[in-house]
């Protein structure tokens, strides 16, 4: 009887150990990294948006567009994004305009780097409009796609 129950207790020890010995639960592979670096992007303004002399109609509004202009440098051939917001507002003291902005886009460099973009504006003035000098700015922004 001492012998079986010895028989057992060690048929019971190995399938536990057996149940209890993990199977190959890992592995391995190796990682590849690369990387490429290119030339920083860069936005100039080259030209103001100036909208020059506006005059008030007698009644109504009256709109004036402009452009300005901006020069972007940065790895030939890649892809840009321009972005600005869609309005932006110009004042003279306590009176304000806002001045509609239209440009933004995705563009391509050409091998050269280098392009110019334009930014449009337009800005709409009422007869009841104060008169005066309007100046403000905005952000123009480009980054790589």
């Amino acid at each position: 009887m001492r012998k079986l129950a010895l028989a057992l207790s060690s048929i019971l020890a190995i399938t536990t150990a057996a149940t209890l010995t993990p199977a190959i639960a890992a592995d391995r592979t190796n990682l590849t990294m690369s990387a490429i670096v290119i030339t920083p992007l860069n936005i100039v303004q080259t030209r103001a948006m100036n909208f020059g002399y506006i005059y008030k109609p007698a009644s109504g509004t009256a709109t004036k567009r402009s452009a300005a202009l901006f020069r972007v440098t940065g790895e030939g051939n890649a892809n840009v994004r321009i972005s600005h917001a869609p309005a932006a507002i110009i004042a003279n003291g306590p009176n304000r305009l806002t001045v509609r902005l239209s440009g933004a886009g995705t563009s391509r460099l050409p091998a050269s780097g280098a392009m110019t973009k334009a930014i449009g504006g337009s800005v709409t003035v009422a007869s009841t409009t104060a008169k005066g000098r309007y100046v403000g700015s905005t952000v123009v922004t480009a980054s790589y796609l």
